[in-house]
């Protein structure tokens, strides 16, 4: 029973798929979308995809200004050589959690990077596997109006038959482990009923705490 129950966890665990838990402030998602953002650099700025695909990090160049756009084209964030502000105004602000709403500009901090959850992240829905869909993130830089662009890729899942085969493997191997204790445990057994019985109480000599004398009468 517990063999068979052991063999039953090591499948689970190894045909189960694996989950990719994000930030806190993102919800879990799936690992078979990739998104890349464009090889070509926009001056001073420099930006990664970060957290499981669903957080961008930003760095900007203390001399060059950036302003990021939200959902509805409105200003969302602004890098400058004095940190990063929050538009509270911008329904991305609250979306993003970065801020409160209400009204102003509220400084996030006096650096000049910031990383955030953008629901501009999600991967686009029916992509089918192996195939792409681009992406873009308007903002505007030193007064020019651009785009932050990448790709979206939904890559295939893997194939379930490896998982399969070292979980039989792995089975084989406990069971091949396991023979050699329930072998040790019968010959212990056996020997003890193969003893030849006590002649005066008919008990096995090993478990008869008359043996010694029994012995010693028979002498």
């Amino acid at each position: 029973m517990r063999f068979a129950a052991l063999s039953i966890v090591i499948v689970a665990c190894l045909v189960a798929p694996g989950r990719a838990a994000a930030h806190s402030r993102a919800p879990t998602i799936a690992l078979d979308y990739r998104l890349e953002l464009s090889r070509a650099t926009l001056p001073g700025v420099h930006a990664e995809v970060v957290d499981g695909d669903r957080a961008l990090r930003v760095r900007v160049d203390a001399t060059h200004r950036l302003l990021v756009r939200g959902l509805l084209g409105e200003p969302f964030l602004r890098f400058g050589p004095g940190g990063v502000w929050v538009n509270r105004a911008s329904p991305s602000a609250d979306a993003d959690r970065l801020a409160r709403r209400g009204s102003g500009w509220l400084r996030l901090t006096a650096n000049h990077s910031l990383l955030w959850h953008d629901h501009r992240l999600s991967p686009p829905a029916g992509l089918r596997a192996g195939k792409s869909a681009p992406w873009s993130l308007p903002i505007r830089l030193d007064g020019r109006e651009l785009r932050l662009k990448g790709t979206f890729t939904r890559v295939a899942r893997p194939s379930l038959w490896p998982w399969l085969v070292a979980a039989l493997v792995a089975v084989a191997a406990v069971g091949f482990f396991a023979r050699p204790a329930n072998r040790s445990r019968g010959a212990r057994n056996g020997s003890r009923s193969d003893r030849p019985p006590c002649s005066r109480c008919s008990r096995s000599r090993r478990w008869c705490s008359a043996t010694a004398r029994c012995e010693r009468g028979r002498r």
